[in-house]
């Protein structure tokens, strides 16, 4: 969540919420609203570390904390993850102003553009940067090279679509700029440790 990524947050909660804790509870409502809250202090914690202003911080933890007293009696996962989505959105936000000038419009292009098939010469074009400038810069102020920000952009894309929608795989990999869908597989298969049929059936048991 420190990164802003929704989706492992999400998968996070989702293996969490199936712990029984050892408490019990007086009623469902009872122990939604102490989880909620338990969630929602953490969420706060964790983006404290990030250079977010405490007016913001203070804001989305009071929205939520009132939506918790509001919705305890309501099954909790749908607010849990409306929850981390906004954390995760206020994270990601923070990150990115954290950035250059360069950095952010690469960042930006890359996620408005992960149908295409993207490499450095193109953001080296994009930017009007030398390419090893450019590569370099990105490394430095990231922590990973454009080609692997690229790549796992385009496959946490897909993982989203494979979860939440109907599309085919190969729709799928079309979506993400990889149209040949043996390639789609093998690279999918390589980061997320199982192929996209085998990731869809896991999250719709």
């Amino acid at each position: 969540m420190l990164r802003g990524d929704f989706l492992e947050a999400a998968q996070s909660y989702h293996m969490i919420s199936k712990v029984n804790l050892l408490r019990k509870y007086r009623s469902t409502g009872e122990r939604n609203l102490v989880d909620l809250t338990i969630m929602n202090t953490i969420l706060r914690k964790s983006i404290e570390t990030l250079a977010v202003h405490p007016y913001y911080i203070d804001a989305i933890s009071g929205h939520f904390a009132a939506l918790i007293a509001e919705e305890a009696t309501k099954p909790p996962e749908s607010l849990a993850l409306r929850m981390i989505k906004a954390y995760s959105d206020l994270a990601r936000q923070s990150l990115l102003q954290s950035y250059s000038f360069h950095v952010q419009r690469v960042i930006l292009y890359v996620k408005s553009n992960l149908h295409e098939k993207l490499s450095l010469s193109d953001l080296a074009e994009f930017t009007k940067l030398n390419p090893s400038y450019l590569s370099a810069h990105f490394v430095a102020e990231t922590g990973q090279t454009l080609t692997q920000y690229i790549q796992m952009t385009k496959i946490k894309h897909a993982m989203e679509l494979l979860q939440n929608s109907d599309s085919s795989v190969a729709e799928v990999g079309a979506a993400i700029g990889m149209n040949d869908l043996s390639h789609f597989s093998k690279t999918f298969k390589k980061i997320v440790g199982s192929s996209p049929i085998e990731y869809r059936k896991s999250k719709r048991r």
